[in-house]
Order: C-alpha cells, then sequence, then structure tokens
C-alpha cells in the first residue's frame, strides 16, 4: 500500500478551489484506488471530518516522515511549504507540488516585487527540488512558468449531480447567465466583466442583460461591485453574494450560461459544475479551457479585456437555442466521460506508483 500525505496550506472550506476540491478528492482517491491510501495534513488550520484522516496544524510537528511514500503539496506560496519541504528531502524521499494556477504568468505578476524576492530567496529552489509538478490540464502548463522541466497531469473530479430525475432545463432566448466566483479584481476578472457591462451600454445600446452575480469577496471589493452595478442600471444584473450546496445546483438548472473572466486559473471547480449542469462557459483566455473548447465544443472563449468579452456576449446572445441546448448535453457528457471520480483515482493511483517507482 502506497501511503500519500496530501498538504494543503489553505483553509478548506466551499469558497475557495482548492477547498472545495481536496475533500472530495482524497475521500474519492480512497475509496476506488486499491494500492493507495490517502491522508490529508492541513497545515495552516483545523479541519474536521470523518471521511478519512487529516493531520492538523497543531499535530505537524509530530509527523513522522518515514510513515508515507510520497507528499503532494497543493498551492505553493506557503512559508511552513518551505522546512517541510526540507524535511522531506532529509529523509530521502520526493514529493510533488500541484501549484493549482500559482506558477501561471500573469499569477506570478501579481505582487511581483514579494514574489520577485521570495522565488529568489525560496520558492524556484522548492519548485526545482520537487520530483515533478502537477498540472490540471495542458492549458495550465503552457502558461506557467517551467522552473521544474517534470510535468505531470492530473484533472480535477467531480460527482456529478445528473440525474434521470432531474429535468434539464431548455435553453431559451432572452438567456439567463450567471457568474460565480470569488469576487476578485485582481484574478479572477470581476472587474473585466463590469467594464464589458459598461460597454454593452455604451457602445451596443444594450439595455438590458439576464445576469446574477453569485460570490465572496472582501468587503471594500463587494462594495465596490454592488458600486457599479447600481452605475450600470440594467434591471436584472444583480450580485446575490456567496451560494453552497444544493442551493447552487437549483440556482444553475435555471441558468443557460455560464461565464468568467479571470486573469488566471488553474482549472476552477466552478466550471466543472457549471458544465455539469449543462451550462455551456463564456470564458476569457486566462481560465485555461482553450484545448477543452476546441475538442468539445462546450462554450466560447476570448481574449482576457473588457471588449472581447462584450463583443462575445453579444455574438452568444444571437446563437440559435437548439445550438445552445446541443452545446449543453455536450457539456454534461464531457462531464461523464473526462471527469468522473473512479477513473480519475485510478489514473492518479498509477500516477503516483510511477513516481514512487522511479524514485527507488
Amino acid at each position: 500500500m502506497i501511503k500519500i500525505l496530501h498538504i494543503v496550506g489553505n483553509k478548506i472550506e466551499p469558497s475557495n478551489g482548492i477547498g472545495r476540491l481536496l475533500p472530495e478528492m482524497i475521500e474519492m482517491q480512497n475509496k476506488f484506488s486499491t494500492n493507495i491510501h490517502c491522508t490529508l495534513c492541513c497545515i495552516n488550520d483545523v479541519y474536521i471530518t470523518s471521511s478519512f484522516q487529516v493531520i492538523n496544524k497543531n499535530e505537524v510537528k509530530h509527523i513522522n516522515i518515514d510513515d508515507y511514500d510520497l507528499f503532494i503539496f497543493h498551492g505553493l506560496y506557503f512559508w511552513s511549504y518551505i522546512s517541510f519541504a526540507k524535511k522531506i528531502l532529509s529523509k530521502k524521499k520526493s514529493y510533488l507540488i500541484k501549484p493549482h494556477s500559482s506558477l501561471i504568468i500573469n499569477a506570478q505578476e501579481k505582487s511581483f516585487i514579494k514574489k520577485r524576492i521570495a522565488n529568489l530567496l525560496y520558492f524556484k529552489a522548492f519548485v526545482k527540488n520537487a520530483k515533478a509538478i502537477i498540472f490540471t490540464n495542458d492549458d495550465e502548463a503552457k502558461n506557467s512558468v517551467r522552473w521544474n522541466p517534470n510535468a505531470l497531469f492530473e484533472g480535477n473530479g467531480l460527482t456529478s449531480i445528473q440525474s434521470s430525475d432531474i429535468d434539464i432545463k431548455q435553453k431559451q432566448k432572452p438567456y439567463k447567465f450567471v457568474y460565480l466566483s470569488r469576487i476578485d479584481f485582481t484574478h479572477k476578472g470581476t472587474d473585466i466583466l463590469l467594464d464589458a457591462l459598461d460597454l454593452l451600454k455604451e457602445r451596443y445600446n444594450i439595455k438590458d442583460l439576464h445576469l446574477s452575480i453569485y460570490g465572496k469577496g472582501s468587503k471594500e471589493e463587494e462594495n465596490e461591485l454592488i458600486r457599479r452595478i447600481k452605475k450600470l442600471n440594467f434591471t436584472n444584473v444583480a450580485f446575490y453574494g456567496a451560494i453552497y450546496g444544493n442551493q447552487k445546483y437549483d440556482m444553475f438548472n435555471k441558468k443557460d450560461i455560464f461565464i468568467l473572466t479571470s486573469r488566471y486559473e488553474g482549472f476552477p471547480m466552478a466550471i466543472l459544475e457549471a458544465l455539469d449542469a449543462g451550462l455551456p462557459c463564456l470564458v476569457t483566455r486566462g481560465v485555461n479551457m482553450t484545448s477543452i473548447i476546441e475538442k468539445y465544443h462546450v462554450g466560447w472563449e476570448c481574449q482576457t479585456t473588457p471588449q472581447s468579452v462584450a463583443n462575445l456576449i453579444v455574438s452568444v446572445l444571437g446563437v440559435e437555442q437548439d445550438v445552445l441546448n446541443e452545446m449543453s448535453r455536450q457539456a454534461r457528457k464531457y462531464i461523464i466521460e473526462e471527469h468522473n471520480w473512479p477513473a480519475l483515482a485510478k489514473y492518479s493511483e498509477s500516477l503516483y506508483k510511477q513516481v514512487c517507482e522511479r524514485k527507488q
């Protein structure tokens, strides 16, 4: 049995992507694999669950490195990762890093000076000393700095809500858009969306748009979002705050198109959830869906600028209903075929096994 320790510095909570993904991923890997056993280490937080073993922040100092065969760091910029990695290497063990977008070039430009100093002193060596870097897809890898030439690929899984007793909403004009993400002007491009809405009003003479905005952010950015929406004065554009669980899935089933205007992403869980609900996705290039959209026809992509977003919204508003309904079917099919947990857990098992065998 190969013992894996997944290490996370983020809080485990549904409002952030890593926190939303990791508990489900570990539970599914333990459930569907036969030769690996996964434990979660919350290096900066406390997380309670009966689904799998968790080592919380007050227990980290008691970890016996020899109890595990492979270590996987999720995310990147946590100071406690540096000392932990040194302990792992001192025991001749290997670790992987799954950056979840932290190595994307645009992400590196955020807080540029601080990151440049931190990278030079600690984090570039941390990345270089990893056995490999795990990217969620080829688009993330192409758009990331490559301090470590060894790349592995492991997609995010999803427990599908698709069911024969759920009535799939047929797409009808006027289309209902939904934006669900952290309210973050720098990373998630909330400002790009708002600027695009201004362009729709000023240059295209559009009087309204059915757009529901969900998410959680700092008080300052939420207030700015509310101020901009009020100034826009579109009757059917509104901010509803955070939404989780069954309420979120019920909401998705009432919408037609998902929109995300991020400057950079790994591969967001909200995209998977939207596709699973049959929502084609209107995204910027920063969302890293280029190859998926080209291959599976589950959405549309534009440059990461307000003008490009506005142009694409106008174009999508004119898409025929039968075309949109076919894209909806393709979206649900894509999730079942490419992101189902049984197959992904087996793939992860083979991936981790190969890494462990190569170091012997």
